[in-house]
């Protein structure tokens, strides 16, 4: 399986504004010029105001902007084989939203600073979908990879210097640097822990995991992390470019007076083209981090939405490299997720959500979850198998279970809406989400299109309800519970009956056994058209719209007497049986139970409740001690020290057969419960040294000066003069 991969670029930049509005100096650089840079800058850059009409033929890089005070913006930059890059101005042109990577003709003109104002496209070609390529790789092996690398830049004005910010000494670097590896990379336990590499891990339910380490080689965070073998390269990009006197400028740009694409792309750029070693398609994510209290960008994140066949980006500024959400939010638009909504507010407002607002930690909703291919639903409703009402519905927390959720695609009105229910608790790294967002039922809709908003709907508690607002699908909470079982139980009627029939073909005659529950449709006798009536004598009970009900999930699939329930379509004398495939869950399939550590073996599923048992390993089952010289077994189902190694390097005793050399940890930095001299230990911890013990502690104490020693007081044990006897 190819893997995707990612590329984080950590950007330090530098301050020139209070050098060129001739405040001083600079301290660190004794100035800067730039107005003679921006003149020609602006000279080489300025399109004629307005252009004649004509087309462009572009691939296309997608763009949320998000900010935390006001709504996000979206940008479109048109990318063109040999000549500058555009941004696109779309305006009010309907339908206008392509993802990274598509291609397309667009007509219009150009204007001001590389701008292009768009007012007719032609799609030409898509980009590969994010889903069904992910879909793929999970097919064949389950479980998709992604790596990661980090490319730490310093920012220089004109003369080459660097300009004082958050990240320009080698200090703040390395501080920067190591809090990004912490909050990137690694699956860690997230109770001790929390990363992004987890976030995805855990909320793909182990389908998504991020490699930190692809060369397999020792890179720039080495030298100030020795041993370290993140792939976190350092480079040195200009603030300014001006590509008449610096041929790695990819293009003339200002971080100082803009943030258009020209800077943000161009940062990048320029650390390539610096580091030819550096090979910019052995990673497909870049994430750009910037310190923005030094450039003239405000927004707390940029991601490209989608990614082209080659790479996509990610931009995080400075004071959010170790917000573990923010990595989620913006990596998830390289997913080609769209925002998570609430209506009637905020674009960002379903904190349910790691597409809505930052900060707190939590996983995608399930609509986006759905997007992904990590969540399959335990129910997925339409006309064909939607009954008047089902009750009972069980609904696990998505938090543990990849089906908890159901989708109701409302399919039978025009245009077809569909809707999410959920349920998440405070479990993983949903454990971080708002309290008001959890250990409820929740309502969304998203239509399972391209690049679209999922938006919240309602919030139910037991005993609430909800109904559309065409008045078609009702939802009913009968109860929660978050202590045991994690999953609600639901009531899902309809408006409409059902006009799909699923089982028997048309000319099929179905008879009701005596005891057969026959459930008409709001328009249909209870006696079906002389070829195919169902004939129930008078002991049978025939229920009335109102009173209908259908029990999910059914006990059988077959028309036995006490559980079948039929009904008689409004528009044909088919009969319809709801089979146990479309409404029973079953709340054991997909789960793997797994014995939770050393002292427990793996547990069986309960049908009842999808929980997994947790029985213990019998008393006396060897397990790992934290200890290097503990002994420990299993009792209880706890791993308990029951005794230690003799002469164990470890213990904290400086024992016969050991010294400084060859167990430093005990004889030299460990006290050894005091010193005993006469045993042929030089226990310089407790005090010995030639002196108060010769007869351990090797030395030399007379004679000519430059020959004098002592072990223990002014030599160290590990010199080689020293040993376990003088």
């Amino acid at each position: 399986m190819g893997s995707w991969q990612i590329l984080a670029l950590c950007v330090v930049l530098v301050r020139a504004k209070d050098c060129e509005q001739g405040q001083g100096a600079c301290p660190k650089t004794g100035g800067l010029d730039l107005v003679q840079v921006r003149s020609a800058v602006a000279a080489q850059e300025l399109i004629d105001a307005e252009g004649p009409p004509h087309e462009e033929e572009c691939e296309i890089s997608s763009i949320a902007k998000d900010y935390y005070w006001k709504p996000p913006e979206h940008e479109f930059i048109c990318h063109r084989r040999g000549k500058p890059d555009l941004d696109l101005d779309v305006g009010t042109v309907q339908h206008f939203h392509p993802v990274t990577g598509d291609n397309m003709t667009i007509r219009g003109y150009a204007y001001g600073r590389a701008k292009f104002k768009v007012e007719e496209f032609t799609p030409r070609g898509r980009a590969k979908p994010m889903r069904a390529s992910f879909l793929q790789s999970v097919a064949a092996s389950g479980v998709e990879t992604r790596t990661a690398a980090v490319l730490m830049i310093r920012f220089l004005d004109a003369s080459g210097n660097l300009i004082p910010s958050s990240m320009d000494t080698a200090e703040e670097r390395k501080s920067f640097a190591i809090g990004v590896n912490n909050s990137l990379y690694g699956i860690f336990d997230h109770a001790s822990r929390k990363t992004n590499a987890g976030t995805w891990h855990d909320c793909s339910y182990g389908k998504l995991q991020l490699q930190f380490d692809t060369d397999q080689a020792e890179n720039d965070l080495a030298s100030d992390v020795p041993g370290e073998g993140a792939d976190i390269f350092y480079a040195d990009v200009p603030i300014v470019c001006d590509t008449a006197t610096d041929s790695n400028c990819p293009s003339n740009y200002d971080s100082t007076s803009s943030c258009s694409s020209s800077e943000y792309y161009g940062w990048p750029r320029y650390a390539f083209k610096s580091r030819p070693e550096l090979v910019k398609s052995n990673w497909q994510h870049w994430v750009v981090i910037f310190p923005r209290d030094i450039v003239n960008c405000n927004f707390v994140g940029l991601g490209n939405v989608g990614c082209s066949s080659s790479y996509c980006y990610s931009w995080i500024p400075h004071d959010y490299s170790t917000k573990i959400q923010d990595y989620t939010h913006e990596l998830g638009h390289n997913l080609g997720l769209a925002h998570a909504g609430i209506v009637g507010g905020s674009e960002y407002g379903d904190y349910s959500c790691a597409m809505g607002y930052c900060c707190s930690v939590r996983c995608y909703n399930a609509p986006h979850a759905y997007e992904l291919g990590w969540i399959t639903p335990s129910l997925e409703l339409n006309d064909a198998n939607f009954p008047s009402i089902l009750t009972g519905v069980p609904l696990r927390s998505m938090s543990l279970h990849s089906d908890g959720a159901i989708s109701i695609t409302v399919d039978w009105v025009s245009p077809a809406v569909v809707y999410w229910v959920q349920l998440k608790t405070a479990h993983h790294y949903d454990t971080y989400m708002k309290s008001a967002w959890r250990n409820n039922v929740q309502i969304k809709q998203w239509n399972k299109g391209g690049y679209e908003i999922s938006w919240h709907l309602k919030t139910l508690v037991e005993g609430e309800n909800w109904t559309s607002d065409d008045g078609e699908v009702t939802v009913s909470v009968e109860s929660i519970d978050t202590i045991t079982t994690m999953t609600a139980l639901l009531t899902l009627s309809r408006a409409t009956a059902a006009t799909t029939t699923t089982t028997a073909p048309p000319t099929t005659t179905t008879t009701a056994p005596p005891t057969t529950t026959t459930t008409a449709a709001p328009t249909t006798t209870t006696t079906a058209p002389p070829t195919t009536t169902t004939t129930a004598p008078p002991t049978t009970t025939t229920s009335t719209p109102p009173t209908t009900t259908t029990t999910a999930p059914p006990t059988t699939t077959t028309t036995a007497p006490p559980t079948t329930t039929t009904t008689t379509s409004t528009t044909t004398t088919t009969t319809t049986t709801v089979s146990t495939s479309t409404t029973t869950v079953d709340l054991c399939a997909g789960v793997t139970c797994q014995a939770s550590d050393a002292c427990h073996s793996a547990g069986v599923c309960n049908p009842a409740t999808g929980l997994c048992s947790n029985p213990p390993k019998p008393d006396g089952t060897s397990c790992e001690a934290s200890g290097p010289c503990d002994i420990a077994t299993c009792q209880s189902g706890q791993c308990t020290v029951t005794s230690q190694e003799p002469d164990c390097c470890g213990n904290s005793l400086c024992e016969a057969g050991e010294d400084c050399n060859s167990c430093s940890s005990d004889c030299e930095s460990k006290t050894g419960g005091g010193p005993l001299c006469g045993n042929g230990i030089c226990e310089t911890a407790d005090g010995e040294d030639c002196r108060n013990c010769p007869a351990d502690c090797a030395g030399r104490t007379n004679g000519k000066k430059s020959r004098r020693y002592c072990c223990g007081r002014d030599v160290s044990c590990s010199d080689s003069r020293c040993s376990a006897s003088p």
